[in-house]
């Protein structure tokens, strides 16, 4: 295996998979939320007069974006990071089922923990008689290296 994987694969790890990409979609609508909200262009009016004689005085309108707090930005940057850290767990997850040796089991998992079908779903699907029993306990053998 050429990726190094930081942690060992646990179902508990597998069953997170599809709430880590819902959390990603959530932290993207966030960020993406955050900066239309501090790119709001603010306006108002102003007096203001011609720059030579005779100054006649005319109302402006000024338009603007008003710099981002150091707030704002740092809670961006917190979204930002917490995102990167979980596209780094599905990525890991990804390779690790990418390096499952056994078709029939990587097929298993793929239908279980990314498509989030009920064991007896992956048990019709896999067919052959298999049950939905058997389709789990042969999922918790090959985790725990039997």
């Amino acid at each position: 295996m050429s990726e190094k994987i930081k942690q060992p694969m646990t179902i508990t790890r597998l069953n997170q998979y599809r709430d880590l990409h819902r959390e990603v979609d959530m932290l993207e609508n966030e960020v993406r939320h955050l900066q239309e909200q501090a790119s709001e262009q603010i306006s108002d009016t102003v007096t203001a007069s011609a720059p030579e004689w005779p100054y006649v005085r005319h109302t402006v309108i000024v338009k603007g974006t008003p710099p981002m707090s150091t707030k704002l930005r740092r809670r961006i940057r917190r979204l930002k990071d917490r995102r990167a850290h979980l596209d780094d767990e599905l990525e890991e997850i990804d390779v690790w089922i990418a390096h499952v040796p056994d078709s029939m089991t990587r097929q298993i998992i793929w239908m279980r923990y990314l498509q989030g079908l009920s064991w007896q779903q992956v048990a019709t699907r896999m067919g052959g008689g298999n049950t939905a029993d058997g389709m789990r306990k042969k999922i918790e053998r090959f985790l725990l290296g039997k």
